[in-house]
């Protein structure tokens, strides 16, 4: 999954670089409920959100990893954390959470990647318009993704049936 991270964060990265590249002297960045533009950037700024979000992303998620595999026992809330925090589970519970963590990244950039290519479509356009079908089509399969990865994270830590003796 780290790997699809990295792509994700390039892939945003380089969208950025062509929106500087590919669009008009004055970019639209923020639209109305009908998709029309009411906020404008220079392309050069633009970009440099875009990228610095992207960015800020990046060392979040890599920063919250480390700091969570260095973290004491007490300063962690897992769900089964009597469990999960014991010496001999700790080491998977970090690779559970790195892949978590690194999947919602991925999930993250792609949903990103998605409305940055529809700012800058819309910018392409003679007359700047979001498409609104897509934009809020894929803010709701990014919010049921959201859904579907916090039962993902709560199934993942439940505790092995072997263990399911272990008290709480």
């Amino acid at each position: 999954m780290r790997v699809l991270f990295i792509v994700g964060l390039v892939a945003n990265l380089l969208l950025a670089a062509s929106t500087w590249l590919f669009v008009p002297e004055t970019v639209a960045v923020h639209f109305d409920s009908a998709g029309s533009p009411n906020a404008w950037v220079s392309p050069r700024l633009n970009a440099g959100l875009m990228a610095g979000v992207n960015l800020l992303l990046f060392v979040a998620l890599c920063l919250g990893l480390a700091v969570t595999k260095r973290s004491p026992a007490r300063w962690l809330n897992v769900p089964n954390r009597n469990f999960w925090l014991q010496l001999q589970n700790r080491d998977q519970m970090n690779r559970m959470i790195s892949g978590l963590l690194y999947q919602y990244g991925f999930a993250t950039y792609l949903f990103l990647f998605v409305i940055q290519l529809l700012v800058f479509k819309a910018n392409r356009a003679e007359v700047p318009q979001l498409n609104l079908l897509f934009f809020w089509g894929a803010t709701c399969a990014f919010l049921a993704y959201t859904g579907f990865w916090c039962y993902l994270l709560l199934r993942r830590f439940a505790l092995p049936e072997t263990s399911a003796h272990v008290s709480e």
